[in-house]
């Protein structure tokens, strides 16, 4: 047991699963060290064994296949399962009131703007911003087919607006609803990471 214990330190996985985990570990113990007879130590180890690889496989987020070093600036970086392409922007993406979904090589949109509701925000410890919001719609140019990022199955158009503190956006459309995720002052490896967490 205190083989496992000493194993079970090393793993990386969220502090609530790894708590849970441990309780049903001792848990086991307990009912075996009860059992005078010890007639089902076997099953219980098995036991103990199933919570321990779940626990060593817990997908851990975002996957990079891209090497990333700090301060380094990718037009395109590969993930396990996706692949992000940063399009460079000269605006901001528009959001287009009461049109419906993302809108491709639609009329200009609006200066107005309608978010149905904000989905997360989140400030990271450098000061950057990130949101992902529910928007009306998006009204994006005509876009290449290999101008598209992807995450899994989801669709993603991603630009970049090179200001000062650079500004990412992302926008997709899921389950029939417009979202757009923003990242400003962050670096890519954040808003990648957030934009993860949303389309997962």
């Amino acid at each position: 047991m205190q083989d496992m214990k000493k194993e079970y330190e090393k793993v990386k996985a969220p502090e609530l699963l790894k708590s849970e985990t441990l309780k049903m570990m001792n848990e086991g113990a307990q009912t075996v060290k009860k059992n005078r007879n010890y007639r089902y130590p076997a099953a219980a180890l098995v036991a103990c064994a199933a919570v321990l690889c779940f626990v060593l496989f817990w997908p851990r987020g975002v996957r990079y296949l891209t090497p990333m070093e700090d301060g380094t600036y990718y037009e395109e970086i590969a993930l396990k399962n996706g692949n992000i392409i940063f399009n460079q922007n000269r605006v901001a993406i528009s959001i287009k009131p009461n049109a419906g979904k993302v809108v491709i090589g639609g009329e200009k949109a609006e200066a107005e703007t309608e978010i149905y509701a904000v989905i997360e925000e989140k400030q990271t410890n450098d000061g950057g911003l990130l949101v992902c919001q529910e928007v009306s719609s998006l009204s994006l140019p005509e876009i290449r087919e290999d101008a598209w990022s992807n995450i899994g199955q989801q669709q993603i158009y991603v630009t970049v607006l090179k200001t000062d503190d650079y500004r990412f956006q992302a926008a997709y459309e899921k389950e029939g609803a417009a979202y757009e995720v923003i990242g400003t002052g962050v670096t890519q490896k954040e808003f990648i990471d957030f934009l993860y967490t949303q389309i997962k």
